[in-house]
């Protein structure tokens, strides 16, 4: 119960900023620091933040509906890695000063590090 609680709570996560990307990239994209951005600009975030999160968000939930929890918790487990893995990068190649993006990794390290425990206390270990 717990790995299905853990995915559903980072699903809803996922669905929420999706949902939030998509009908209003420019507001929301500010909280990623970008500033001003044109049409295209906001065609590409809806596509790679709205789109992208939306549909890891169903189809977490979808899987693990039809009780494929373990590949659910490997899709959040793997874009979890890859969010805070080029984060991170992003942050040590940062020239400048504070950046909001660093409370952004604090999370997705906390989901990733959840996502992790359910799959194992799932499974039992990670073959």
């Amino acid at each position: 119960m717990y790995a299905f609680t853990i995915n559903f709570f980072i699903a809803l996560l996922w669905i929420v900023s999706g949902l939030c990307f998509l009908r209003a990239p420019a507001v929301s994209a500010r909280h990623l620091g970008y500033q001003e951005l044109g049409p295209d600009a906001l065609v590409d975030v809806r596509a790679s933040f709205g789109g992208v999160c939306l549909a890891t968000g169903l189809g977490s939930i979808g899987l693990s509906l039809v009780g494929c929890l373990d590949k659910a918790l490997w899709i959040q487990i793997i874009l979890l890695s890859g969010y805070a893995g080029g984060r991170a990068i992003g942050l040590f190649l940062k020239t400048a000063g504070p950046s909001p993006h660093r409370y952004w990794l604090a999370a997705e390290i906390a989901l990733l590090i959840l996502a992790i425990s359910a799959l194992v206390l799932s499974r039992g270990d990670l073959s």
